[in-house]
């Protein structure tokens, strides 16, 4: 069995200089078994609602502060970019005479 960071001993091709290196002879392949499906449509909706809770349960919610902190971030950064948009629309809008109706 190869172990990580360790090279397999080459063997010696007859009448070669060169080694070869053989491939281990003794890996096992293992397969999962899947899943038994679900009875009905509502036992395998169970399921997943089961699944959505388990993993919200695992989730790290922010606090009042940081949920502020980064809503104003949002906002202010939609305010500028809109402003950004807005003043090169005006003056693409003037440059190429559509101002002008």
């Amino acid at each position: 069995m190869v172990m990580a960071g360790k090279q397999p001993n080459p063997r010696r091709v007859p009448g070669s200089r060169r080694a070869e290196v053989v491939p281990a002879q003794d890996t096992v392949t293992v397969t999962e078994k899947p899943p038994a499906p679900p009875a009905n449509k509502f036992d395998e909706f169970s399921r997943f609602l089961k699944g959505v809770r388990a993993e919200f349960a695992r989730v790290t919610w922010p606090d009042r502060k940081t949920l502020q902190q980064a809503t104003g971030v949002v906002l202010m950064t939609l305010f500028v970019f809109s402003v950004y948009l807005g003043v090169l629309d005006k003056v693409f809008g003037f440059m190429f005479g559509l101002g002008h109706r």
